[in-house]
């Protein structure tokens, strides 16, 4: 076996925007801000976990529901984050009468929230779940970089408008006549897990719906009001109008993919994934996290009409192999997916040796 998993786990290809990187994009924006360093790892972490408390909320991460319309997806979206910044607000006022620990942590939850959605909707653009699923499906079991999560401008403009929101909440901050470095005595944030297994499945089946149109909204038009309706909500104000009355934000559509022609994507890698257990577990790390070298070797697809062999009864076997050995390697090791090393008591520490934050 230590044979067959020399050649099979090849260096993990890296990904943006998975929930690790959401969390060090916060972090680091929070630090570059001036902020304390106990109140944004607080922040990283409450980034971190949105995708397991919110994995459904599709206005948590910029997307259109299966069979929605644009506008009331942006809406909605836009509604989350103008409550979150609102909320935020009502917590700093609320810390000059008590319990400021608590305020503070909430008000450090909120914003790791805010974060996430905003740095979603740069990836996703309210490209609803069956696109979003092709494409991640490809890059698992073809080896594409074709996931809106991969894309480098994504990343790019997550950092920006990270670094923009936390100007936004400094100017808060700073309203509320708190020094940024009281923000330190907020309870620290919780940790979850990675989204339930039941739930990344749904996600990764759900590509047999994608008719090959292409829906993503104009992000020049939805980042600014986004940006907008954090900014009102943390100063108090009244909630903006709906974003299509602001303006259109129709985008010119990338020409349709004929779905039909390249077969619907079934994969190894994702059905042994979603074999690995009771659908409610959390300690599973999503398979379009950390690609390996199981899909450029054995190729277990069946996106195109070539390669007829992809999915036979070997490459099932081996793909169920494959994840049986990682699996006994994590419960052998104590460390049971890459969140639990970040979750450990000492991932701050852990964090540091890794160049992180």
């Amino acid at each position: 076996m230590r044979t067959l998993s020399v050649l099979l786990l090849l260096p993990a290809s890296g990904l943006a925007l998975t929930q690790p990187d959401h969390q060090q994009i916060a972090v680091e924006s929070c630090r570059h801000a001036g902020l304390p360093k106990p109140f944004c790892l607080s922040v990283g972490r409450a980034a971190y976990d949105t995708d397991a408390e919110a994995w459904e909320e599709l206005s948590a991460h910029g997307q259109i529901p299966e069979g929605g319309e644009a506008c009331s997806a942006a809406a909605a979206t836009q509604g989350r984050i103008f409550q979150l910044g609102t909320s935020i607000h009502l917590q700093l006022g609320a810390t000059q009468s008590g319990a400021r620990g608590e305020l503070l942590g909430r008000v450090a939850q909120g914003l790791g929230r805010a974060l996430h959605t905003i740095e979603d909707t740069c990836a996703h653009a309210g490209m609803p779940n069956p696109q979003h699923a092709f494409w991640s499906d490809s890059d698992v079991c073809q080896g594409t970089h074709l996931s809106p999560d991969v894309q480098p401008e994504a990343l790019g403009c997550a950092r920006r408008e990270t670094d923009a929101a936390l100007i936004q909440f400094v100017d808060a901050v700073i309203a509320a006549q708190l020094l940024p470095d009281e923000l330190a005595e907020g309870d620290p944030s919780p940790w979850t897990r990675y989204p339930n297994l039941g739930e990344v499945c749904d996600f990764m089946n759900s590509v047999r719906a994608w008719d090959g149109v292409d829906r993503r909204w104009d992000n020049q038009r939805v980042l600014p009001a986004l940006a907008s309706a954090f900014g009102r909500g943390l100063t108090g104000e009244e909630a903006p109008p709906p974003i299509c009355a602001q303006g259109d934000i129709t985008r010119r559509p990338e020409a349709p993919i004929d779905v039909a022609a390249r077969g619907r994507m079934t994969c190894t890698i994702t059905d042994a994934f979603c074999l690995a257990g009771d659908a409610a577990r959390n300690d599973l790390a999503p398979p379009f996290y950390t690609p390996d070298g199981f899909a450029a070797l054995l190729y277990g697809c069946t996106l195109g009409s070539q390669r007829p062999w992809r999915s036979t009864p070997l490459m099932v076997g081996l793909a169920l192999v494959l994840v049986g050995w990682r699996l006994a390697r994590r419960r052998s090791s104590g460390h049971p997916a890459e969140h639990t090393a970040q979750a450990h008591p000492r991932a701050e520490e852990r964090s540091r040796n890794r160049g992180g934050f």
